[in-house]
């Protein structure tokens, strides 16, 4: 029996005017399901069900969503119906992960759109000026500490920010690489996203200085600045406080991370462009984690050690060279003569000595001293006998992560 389309108006009065009809400019990929077809046969209403939802699409016209041979093509939209339908789940499957996948890698396009600008918000209308201002005494509002904390690197993160956007714009465009390439390629090779580290080091410094700048009430102080600014602007939608611009950077890489696994899970395993995603979503998840690296851990390493020893050879210093551990050893040093002169064990004088004792003829000396073991040396260092702390505690190596 042939069912015949209707149109239906939507509102009361209208079915009398033609309205403009427009073609259709965003694809969607739909799985039908048709019980009780019968000898292959689609019903005539069917067909026309089927007809009414459009052209069928290629996944060869979308050329940033995976290829698979579980997805349906144009030629083969029927022919699944009637022909195969014990596969009718997995075409159905494939389908919706098509669809999804294009609507996660849309939605970290627009979102990085919008990330930037308000990247050159915060940098425009809050870090330039505040840090311009701290030159002076006369102008400053921040005192030009406060100012280079509050707003780190955030020059930094806008080279990076663009030049992942631009690829991810020619991506969607259909004339580039795949996400994945574009993600691996900003996050591994060029390593465009390791700057946030240093952004991430310092928040929570800069948030006690914000909280302090903000309480401290005055017509011509920070907080009175920054409202100031927020509402500066004509359009409501874009009246973003300093606080919340603050804070995108800091949660900008953990957004990568959830979009890279959406888009994994919605991939099928053969597609290379999954592996290079979750490379790709490691690497951002370490970032997240503000973890040090290896180079950026041994330089801190060197620069604590060469500026709490005295004398510090320079020849030590190298970026591949590893510290083992540290020991806080004492040297037992005998004079049997109890001149106090030198000692017959490695040529150590007694000067600089932590404690002595004796009795009789004879006198002890310790020499209080750390041991500093490298993969490939050994430093022997003098502590001071006056302080009873050891000496990784004197070397400042408890504090190397702040220091990188």
């Amino acid at each position: 029996m042939s069912s015949p389309v209707k149109q239906v108006p939507l509102a009361p009065g209208s079915d009398d005017e033609p309205r403009p009809t427009h073609p259709t400019t965003r694809a969607f990929f739909c799985g039908v399901v048709v019980e009780g077809a019968g000898e292959g046969e689609l019903a005539q209403d069917v067909q026309e069900l089927v007809a009414s939802l459009g052209e069928p699409m290629s996944v060869q016209e979308a050329p940033y969503l995976p290829r698979s041979a579980s997805a349906p093509t144009a030629s083969g939209s029927l022919s699944a119906l009637t022909d195969a339908p014990s596969s009718t789940s997995m075409s159905r499957s494939a389908s919706a992960d098509a669809a999804v996948l294009s609507e996660v890698i849309t939605e970290l396009v627009t979102t990085e759109r919008s990330y930037l600008k308000r990247l050159f918000t915060l940098k425009s209308s809050y870090a330039d000026p505040l840090r311009s201002f701290a030159k002076t005494k006369e102008t400053s509002i921040i005192d030009a500490y406060a100012a280079k904390t509050l707003f780190g690197n955030v020059d930094q993160l806008i080279p990076a920010s663009e030049g992942f956007l631009a690829d991810l714009e020619v991506m969607l465009a259909g004339h580039g690489p795949g996400v994945g390439d574009v993600a691996i390629k900003h996050f591994r090779d060029l390593r465009a996203f390791d700057c946030y580290k240093q952004y991430y080091t310092k928040r929570e410094e800069a948030q006690q200085i914000f909280e302090r700048e903000v309480s401290k009430k005055s017509s011509t102080g920070f907080a009175s600045y920054i409202d100031r600014i927020k509402y500066s602007t004509s359009d409501p939608k874009n009246r973003v406080g300093l606080r919340e611009l603050l804070m995108e950077p800091v949660q900008r890489i953990p957004r990568y991370t959830l979009l890279f696994r959406t888009m994994i899970k919605h991939m099928p395993t053969s597609n290379p462009q999954r592996a290079l995603l979750m490379e790709a979503d490691a690497i951002a998840s370490r970032i997240a984690l503000a973890e040090t690296d290896d180079p950026t851990r041994r330089a801190a390493v060197m620069h604590c050690l060469e500026r709490s020893v005295e004398n510090f050879p320079p020849g030590l210093i190298s970026s591949t060279r590893v510290l083992v551990d540290c020991i806080d050893v004492a040297d037992i040093l005998i004079d049997s003569f109890g001149r106090g002169g030198g000692s017959t064990r490695g040529g150590h004088g007694t000067h600089g000595r932590g404690a002595r004792s004796g009795g009789g003829g004879g006198s002890v000396d310790t020499l209080q001293a750390t041991l500093f073991l490298f993969d490939d040396k050994l430093m022997i260092c003098k502590r001071n006998p006056s302080s009873s702390a050891p000496g990784r505690i004197l070397a400042g190596l408890d504090e190397t992560e702040k220091v990188a």
